[in-house]
């Protein structure tokens, strides 16, 4: 008896570690991914709307066995695999790798490759040291890496000629709103423009982000956008956590940041 008592705490263990390591539950795929890759469109669109891939979420393989997040991105960036939304009852979202059939439309391949590319590009700067930077607005206001420490910094890369970069304008600026009693988070945009071109565009464009003129070179080859807009959000000690190219995933990054 005294045997057993020692070892039970032990095959509790044992029972915790493999409980810990089940596989998520799932109930299947939800949608049918067969007739998804026989249309162009109705694949972008699901795409779009249902793949968020810069959110936290588990990660599994074709065989439903999980993956980490960098070896489920680094696959699709091959283009020869899909990202399929699971029914879960999970609180966390899964995806899994869903290898494109022969008969799958061929604009798929390279278009799914592109963009897993550029989330792969966006997840590996992930948790890196800010560069160094010194940047000064529109009104004199300066922002470096001395006088941002203990403050999240979000900004945004754009230039005016960019339509979807002005389109988002509106939300960002009931985002700056929703947080504007934060003081320990700040605003900013680096546009390429000059100040002249910036300050004849903000005058019928209101953005509520203080903006940086001039900042071509900083977002091209210090930051290394591929895609704009680009929004990033650096926490209070420097540290890269995010790299997005749309307004609602800035938003659901930065409430996943600050908790609120």
């Amino acid at each position: 008896m005294k045997k057993i008592i020692t070892l039970f705490p032990i095959l509790l263990m044992i029972a915790v570690l493999i409980s810990c390591n089940e596989e998520p539950k799932t109930r299947g795929y939800d949608t049918d991914p067969k007739l998804l890759t026989k249309d162009f469109i109705q694949w972008w669109n699901y795409y779009n709307r249902h793949i968020i891939l810069s959110t936290d979420f588990i990660a599994l393989d074709t065989s439903a066995h999980t993956i980490t997040k960098d070896a489920f991105l680094n696959e699709l960036t091959s283009g020869d695999y899909i990202p399929i939304r699971l029914i879960t009852t999970d609180t966390i979202q899964s995806y899994q790798l869903y290898k494109l059939p022969q008969d799958a439309v061929a604009d798929i391949k390279p278009v799914i490759q592109r963009e897993c590319k550029r989330q792969y590009e966006h997840f590996k700067k992930e948790g890196k040291l800010m560069p160094v930077f010194n940047f000064k607005d529109l009104n004199g206001n300066v922002y470096n890496n001395e006088n941002t420490k203990g403050k999240y910094l979000v900004l945004k890369c754009w230039y005016i000629s960019c339509l979807v970069c002005n389109q988002e304008i509106p939300a960002l600026n009931m985002l700056q709103k929703k947080y504007k009693d934060r003081k320990d988070i700040l605003f900013v945009s680096l546009a390429w423009d000059s100040k002249d071109s910036l300050v004849k565009f903000l005058a019928h464009t209101p953005f509520s982000y203080a903006v940086v003129p001039d900042q071509e070179s900083f977002t091209e080859n210090t930051l290394k956008a591929a895609q704009y807009p680009a929004h990033f959000i650096i926490n209070k000690q420097g540290i890269i956590k995010k790299e997005v190219n749309k307004e609602k995933e800035l938003e659901l990054a930065l409430k996943k940041e600050i908790g609120i």
